[in-house]
């Protein structure tokens, strides 16, 4: 995805209630102006929830730009237009250090967004800086159609020790297996794939790679070994809704069914949301319920690893994540195929909280064994 697309998702704020009133619009004139369009180097979102918002990203010279924030929309029947007023202009730019800064450029501004002949959305800002740009929309009807018929392989997906992250990226979706082959490797397959609507699967292109990642006793990475970057793969659902992944280079897929690890929606991922490593040890955090679902799994050998599972709840006074209900801890076996073939419960009455670092680092604080004192997680490596 563009630069500049990203700067909007990033940089957005949340806007306060739109200051015009306004009688509620027809659905029809809400679906014409409501959604992501762009232009080069130049995007606006607008969206509906009780009065109209728009915010506004022009992507510069090494990142930086300029972002528009609008207090408030009014629909004007007799232009066909949306008028914005108290808007407020922030130019930002990365520093020395790389952190991105914002300055505020300009107050009390408006903008006029209308539709030309063309069926384009055209953006007048008070300042004249846009020019009258004619914008498109970011997805047309059958991009969104695509994405909605795609969002059914977006995901985590987890079949014993092999974990499959399928997300979108750019045009295409991005297909991310970890494989913990013995307690300090991890294999790890990158592909980019196409999603094909007739045949609802997934399809390689273009350069797939695998990496066999060491680390040391102490959880650093020793190294990171490209086994190859000329893999291909298909990845389909069999008759139980469970996906498989056809490996045509070495068949590592094969026996293979994977089931869902998460029940979230694409776009809807939280701070602790996703799958988090520190040596040979990996937490897999997914929404569950009113909760999370966390899972850590520490590899002993190649058929053997520790297992613990919570259920947790968010606790806005902590910060953090709190074990509800029962926790279980397990010696979990697999066989050749990656399927569980014995557990033996340790426990059942499992105690921990999850908190973030000021580096974004996840800690784990097992209050039973302390298992993991001194461990610093990280979101999952990935070796392009």
């Amino acid at each position: 995805m563009k630069k500049w697309l990203c700067m909007l998702l990033a940089l957005l704020l949340a806007l306060t209630t739109g200051a015009l009133a306004e009688a509620e619009p027809d659905a029809d004139v809400i679906e014409r102006f409501e959604d992501v369009w762009v232009g080069d180097d130049f995007a606006v979102e607008i969206w509906y929830d009780g009065g109209f918002h728009c915010s506004a990203v022009l992507s510069g010279e090494d990142d930086a730009g300029d972002v528009w924030e609008f207090g408030g929309c009014a629909y004007d029947a007799e232009q066909d237009a949306l008028i914005c007023e108290d808007g407020t202009r922030y130019a930002q730019a990365f520093d020395e250090a790389g952190e991105m800064q914002s300055t505020l450029a300009g107050e009390n501004l408006t903008a006029v967004l209308a539709f030309d002949e063309n069926g384009s959305l055209v953006f007048d800002d008070s300042e004249g800086i846009c020019g009258g740009w004619a914008l498109q929309r970011l997805f047309d009807a059958e991009e969104q159609e695509y994405w909605k018929a795609a969002e059914v392989f977006i995901g985590s997906w987890q079949c014993g020790r092999c974990n499959v992250e399928i997300s979108p990226e750019e045009d295409d979706l991005k297909v991310l297996i970890y494989w913990g082959g013995s307690a300090t490797e991890v294999v790890e397959w990158v592909y980019t794939c196409q999603f094909d609507e007739a045949e609802n699967t997934l399809t390689s292109f273009g350069e797939a790679s695998k990496t066999l990642v060491t680390f040391g006793e102490d959880g650093e990475l020793v190294s990171a070994e490209e086994a190859y970057r000329d893999g291909a793969a298909v990845f389909r659902f069999d008759g139980n809704g469970c996906m498989v992944w056809e490996d045509a280079k070495e068949n590592a897929g094969d026996g293979l069914t994977f089931e869902r690890s998460d029940m979230e929606e694409y776009g809807d991922t939280g701070a602790f949301e996703g799958r988090w490593g520190a040596g040979r040890c990996s937490i897999e955090i997914s929404p569950e319920d009113d909760g999370y679902r966390v899972f850590v799994q520490w590899g002993n050998s190649a058929a053997d690893s520790i297992e613990w599972e919570y259920t947790c709840l968010y606790d806005e006074e902590l910060d953090g994540l709190v074990s509800v209900g029962e926790a279980t801890k397990a010696d979990v076996f697999y066989d050749e195929n990656g399927e569980i073939s014995d557990t033996e419960l340790f426990y059942s009455d499992g105690v921990a909280t999850f908190t973030l670092d000021e580096n974004d680092g996840l800690h784990w604080n097992d209050e039973i064994e302390n298992a993991g004192e001194d461990l610093v997680f990280e979101r999952a490596m990935e070796f392009d």
